[in-house]
């Protein structure tokens, strides 16, 4: 009997406008063909990318080396076993090698790197996109499949491929892979249904709440001046009255940009927001992220209020009392600091249609 052939063949029979051809491992013996898939497929045999070519190689190799380790030792050939020696072979880890190299040579915030940290965790502990060889598009597919069996909705996802995207972008300019596997994918961020945001008659509750500590007095008043300001809370943190204009008894500042999206916004600190400022000589009580939402929430359960609150609501709370008050959405997106009106029409456009239907009632008592 001839010793089996091993060889790697493109099936382009069944290509179609919308289907891909299939690369696939043949082995022949026997006079028999058996095929064993390797989950890459493309347009044209030679349109694939070097991750992707590099994952082919290695599965032949797996399998050449288990035929002839069976045909030394004088076993049968099981198409099974090869097919599974060809996806688990590769032991290499290159890929998440790089990524913690990234990790610590990427210039970017703490809160950003706390993002990377997280996804390198998870891409660990699926433990299935080890080396480049691995990184197909088939791959990162079944990861986002992973991440939604975890519980996890589309936007948390979402940000999870947002890094594991930009890390391949790295990978590409580093030359350890030559496109982008994202580039053949589309994931969304989906459809948030509703906001979250405090009525004008809770957050006149959470104002007034008398605290057991001054911990949640400090958040607490944070809060309050985020939603009078419309700050979000990495500006908030960076928070200096010295920067603000001081003319005719107001304060003001129209050519700041936000400090996660460098969109410029305009603020001016209406007399509530004055006042929490005084409170503390101009030096706000600020507290990492983590300890000033906990505490929110204990401030939010002393108030009597039925949200888990966080420190993002106060934006949100803002914007909508701001609207419900008639300023107009040009002026809030401004105030926001959001890249287009369209972004926070998109956002807040249930509360303007609330608004209109109540015009509308309010014009047929009136004519």
């Amino acid at each position: 009997m001839r010793p089996p052939k091993v060889a790697v063949v493109f099936d382009r029979k069944h290509i179609a406008p919308k289907k891909e051809g299939a690369f696939e491992i043949r082995v022949t013996y026997g006079g028999k063909s058996y095929y064993i898939s390797t989950g890459v497929k493309a347009k044209r045999a030679k349109s694939i990318s070097l991750q992707e070519s590099r994952r082919i190689a290695s599965m032949q190799t797996n399998v050449t080396i288990r035929i002839s380790d069976c045909l030394l030792a004088g076993k049968p050939i099981d198409m099974n076993d090869l097919r599974g020696v060809a996806f688990t072979g590769d032991t290499s880890t290159d890929f998440l090698d790089f990524f913690n190299e990234r990790l610590d040579g990427r210039v970017m915030k703490e809160g950003t790197r706390k993002h990377y940290a997280t996804t390198l965790s998870a891409l660990q502990e699926w433990g299935k996109m080890r080396s480049f060889a691995s990184v197909t598009a088939e791959k990162i597919s079944a990861f986002d499949s992973w991440l939604h069996s975890k519980g996890l909705g589309d936007a948390g996802v979402y940000n999870y491929h947002k890094t594991l995207r930009a890390i391949l972008s790295d990978a590409v300019l580093f030359d350890r892979i030559s496109v982008n596997p994202y580039s053949r994918l589309k994931f969304s961020r989906g459809e948030r249904q509703t906001i979250d945001y405090l009525t004008e008659e809770e957050f006149t509750k959470l104002r007034n709440v008398q605290l057991s500590s001054s911990m949640l007095e400090h958040a607490r008043d944070l809060f309050v001046f985020q939603t009078y300001t419309a700050l979000s809370y990495s500006d908030l943190c960076k928070f200096d009255i010295k920067s603000y204009r001081h003319e005719k008894g107001r304060y003001y500042k129209v050519d700041s940009k936000r400090e996660k999206t460098r969109m410029k916004f305009v603020t001016v600190l209406l007399p509530p927001a004055v006042e929490i400022g005084e409170k503390y000589n101009g030096k706000l009580p600020i507290m990492c992220n983590g300890d000033y939402n906990r505490a929110l929430k204990l401030v939010a359960a002393a108030a009597g209020i039925g949200h888990s609150l966080h420190s993002h609501m106060a934006r949100s709370t803002f914007a909508t009392i701001a609207i419900s008050h008639g300023a107009r959405i040009q002026n809030v997106a401004k105030m926001l600091g959001h890249a287009s009106v369209s972004m926070t029409l998109k956002r807040y456009g249930e509360i303007l249609e609330h608004d209109v239907i109540e015009d509308f009632e309010r014009l047929g008592r009136e004519i």
